[in-house]
């Protein structure tokens, strides 16, 4: 009895964690389908308001333009780290025989080169290969962090 709830927990999980990628992936693509200027008032807001703090840690101001890219850059690691954590830890769930070290780190960039492909059809916006790199480094994140403190 007590083996069924553990594998029927295992199962959960599984389940969990497709859902979690399914749900950051489409949060992610909706972001790359943002019109250009609807995506830079949505970073500039957050930069107006990041900037003060900034600038108080730093010891020196920056520009708002600066701010701004420097939130961009942040906003794709952090989204691609929980990607990368939550793809992880599905591979892990799954018990797939391939390596489970190498496959979510495919995946993350896979998912990286479609969410630059992704902005071309926004207007205004263009891919970015540095932005792959940035979004690849924020899996790598994710991943480092699954592997090494919350998978067994």
């Amino acid at each position: 009895m007590r083996q069924k709830k553990i594998l029927r927990g295992l199962s959960v999980k599984k389940y969990v964690f497709l859902f979690l990628t399914a749900f950051i992936l489409c949060f992610i693509w909706h972001n790359s389908l943002q019109p250009a200027n609807l995506s830079e008032q949505q970073s500039l807001a957050f930069a107006r308001f990041a900037r003060y703090d900034l600038q108080r840690i730093a010891g020196f101001g920056f520009s708002l333009h600066e701010v701004d890219n420097i939130v961009r850059k942040v906003a794709h690691i952090m989204e691609f780290a929980m990607l990368g954590y939550v793809v992880s830890c599905a591979v892990r769930q799954f018990r797939l025989r391939c390596s489970w070290m190498i496959l979510p780190l495919l995946l993350g960039l896979l998912a990286a080169c479609i969410d630059e492909y992704l902005q071309q059809f926004s207007p205004g916006r263009a891919m970015q290969l540095s932005d792959v790199g940035i979004d690849f480094i924020g899996v790598c994140l994710g991943h480092g962090v699954a592997a090494k403190f919350f998978v067994k």
